[in-house]
């Protein structure tokens, strides 16, 4: 699937759509790391790194698309994770920047798919908004901005706990994932006062 993608963009090289399927497919692992069965790291977050740079192609090209900046968020909060603090790529991606870039993507897929809900498009533009949520939170908590990170994790929690999200089918892990979180923030807050 990802040299249909190569390809397309190789004929088409301001095709947005492209761009965001061939980044979509690098980031879940659907390319050349992943069909080798391959255990190299450095491979998979080459790959991964390469994602998000079709993913940024793809945002300049489709401003309006909720889901391509969704997933640049994603992308771009697992390459940090990918990142090494002493290679050229980790110092490229500061963890700070880097997080303020996951922020940014993920509150743009929201404000995007809310503009469709407002339109009347009944599943707005089709994003995880639960997911999105605690993602965001994620990167606050990693830049060390715990009451922010506390403040949204509470919401979504209790949403969650509500059932407010029931077309969500990952509610219950989302719901752990944001547990957890609320527990290292409350844990770095009790550390800094």
């Amino acid at each position: 699937m990802i040299k249909c993608y190569e390809m397309a963009l190789a004929q088409y090289p301001d095709d947005g759509e492209a761009a965001y399927w061939l980044g979509f497919h690098m980031v879940k692992g659907h390319g050349s790391a992943n069909n080798q069965r391959t255990t190299d790291v450095e491979m998979r977050r080459r790959e991964v790194i390469s994602g998000v740079r079709f993913l940024e192609k793809a945002a300049r090209f489709c401003p309006c698309d909720a889901k391509v900046f969704f997933y640049l968020g994603v992308a771009r909060l697992k390459m940090s994770s990918c990142a090494t603090h002493n290679d050229n790529v980790g110092q490229h991606f500061s963890l700070g920047g880097e997080m303020d870039l996951v922020v940014q993507a993920l509150e743009n897929a929201l404000d995007l798919d809310n503009g469709c809900r407002i339109a009347g498009c009944p599943d707005g533009d089709g994003i995880d908004i639960p997911c999105a949520l605690v993602y965001v939170a994620e990167a606050h908590a990693r830049q060390g901005n715990y009451c922010e990170a506390f403040d949204r994790l509470s919401d979504i929690i209790k949403k969650l706990r509500r059932g407010e999200y029931t077309e969500n089918m990952n509610a219950s892990f989302l719901l752990k994932k944001a547990n957890a979180l609320m527990a290292y923030c409350e844990q770095n807050l009790k550390c800094d006062s």
